[in-house]
């Protein structure tokens, strides 16, 4: 695995676990310490324990040495960051770092040529450059869709296996189908641009679902109808289906942002101007906007001085991951208006002190009940477990106020209001 971060690392480790000889590289040698130690440097469910056995079982090894990685290789998964640039489009500088490394790898070893695989999401026509730089190897599209939270699951027991070649009839195809033959789903193989196109098609749907049903909670509000029956109604449609139509503060993390955007630069590259996409992303930022604003008029129109409880930092649960997190940019618009913000994630605070560093007003506290003490408002950012079984009757007598804001609709209203709360969300 060529980068051991989020992607290569349960990549390796879930191969490994099947009874694969698995070698993470990273440039980043304090990472690669951390992992031999057998610590991993990120939160992620069930990964652990899995890592932790086959780290002892020798199936599991890491080296921050290219060569080393690269000796005894027979596949060489591709696995490194490709961040969003100011335009949209996606930063490949670490990408071509690889491609480069291994070009030069080649040209010293007289072993058989390894299969490279992609794993890192890349701009259609990647593979196909690829294969210009690097002649008499088999470049393999091979996208991710592993959920943060949920990844290990969604390695083991996959919706779908895309896999993307330049010609379906090469050897490749075998050793990769014969790599994930246990794993039972649709083995999709078709060629490298729509590997490519699926990732970033699959990614822009779902943000898509979830900007549609905001537009619908919205609206909602307006006509007086409850966003959450309707999102039932309609979820029953097997057309439709129920996932990703919870409104409240939309999208973050490190792939739908990313993605959607790199998908309207390449549009635009390519002179065609995909306005769902624009809309999509601009909902999203006013789903933000809407949530301070909420908040705003629930203490009176001004926030100054105010002090308010923000339960949840990641962008989501079960991860520390604060990458575009809601949550994240939220905080900062309250304290560019003077609020005053005490905080709290279960597993995202380290992040979240490193990303609000020096912000004045805003502190992080130890548990759910220390951050909503004494706050006049209680904004819930982040739908953690703990935070839908807090007790009302003791949330309401250490607050200072009574307002809670559910930027996820996910709150039991009934109990919250029976306890004296006001209750305010999106759409209902």
């Amino acid at each position: 695995m060529i980068g051991s971060g989020y992607v290569g690392l349960v990549t390796a480790v879930c191969l490994a676990d099947i009874g694969h000889q698995a070698i993470g590289y990273d440039i980043d040698r304090q990472k690669i310490k951390t992992l031999r130690d057998g610590r991993i440097p990120f939160y992620e469910p069930d990964l652990a324990e899995m890592f932790k056995k086959n780290l002892s079982a020798g199936r599991l090894t890491f080296t921050a040495s290219f060569d080393d990685a690269m000796a005894e290789a027979d596949l060489v998964f591709i696995c490194v960051g490709t961040p969003a640039k100011a335009d949209g489009s996606s930063d490949m500088g670490a990408y071509f770092k690889v491609i480069g490394a291994i070009k030069d790898h080649l040209k010293k070893t007289s072993n058989a040529l390894p299969v490279v695989i992609n794993k890192s999401t890349v701009p259609l026509g990647t593979a196909r450059h690829v294969n210009t730089v690097i002649k008499n190897i088999s470049i393999v599209s091979n996208p991710e869709f592993l959920r943060e939270g949920k990844a290990v699951a969604d390695f083991t027991r996959p919706d779908r296996i895309v896999l993307g070649f330049k010609d379906k009839s090469e050897p490749a195809v075998k050793i990769l189908l014969n790599l994930y033959r246990s794993y039972r789903c649709p083995k999709l193989v078709t060629n490298w641009e729509t590997a490519e196109m699926i990732k970033y098609a699959a990614n822009a749907f779902l943000a898509t679902k979830i900007s549609f049903i905001n537009e619908i909670a919205n609206t909602c509000e307006r006509v007086g109808a409850d966003v959450q029956t309707v999102a039932t109604g309609i979820g029953y449609d097997p057309r439709i289906g129920r996932q990703f139509l919870r409104p409240g503060i939309g999208y973050g993390g490190s792939c739908f942002p990313k993605d959607v955007r790199a998908l309207q630069w390449l549009s635009l590259k390519k002179r065609y101007h995909f306005k769902l996409l624009r809309a999509v992303i601009e909902v999203n930022s006013q789903q933000r906007q809407l949530a301070v604003q909420k908040i705003t008029q629930a203490l009176g129109g001004s926030l100054s001085g105010r002090r308010i409880a923000v339960l949840g930092l990641a962008f989501k649960p079960e991860t520390d991951d604060i990458r575009e997190s809601a949550a994240i940019e939220i905080i900062k618009n309250l304290l560019a208006s003077g609020a005053r913000v005490k905080a709290y994630d279960p597993v995202a605070a380290k992040n979240s002190r490193q990303a609000l560093k020096g912000k004045l007003n805003f502190s992080i506290a130890k548990s759910a009940m220390s951050a909503v003490t004494g706050a006049g408002l209680m904004f819930l950012a982040t739908e953690w477990p703990e935070f839908l079984a807090l007790d009302w009757a003791q949330v309401k007598k250490a607050m200072k106020g009574t307002w809670v804001v559910d930027g996820r609709n996910v709150l039991p209203r009934p109990e919250l209001e029976r306890q004296g709360l006001h209750y305010v969300g999106f759409g209902v």
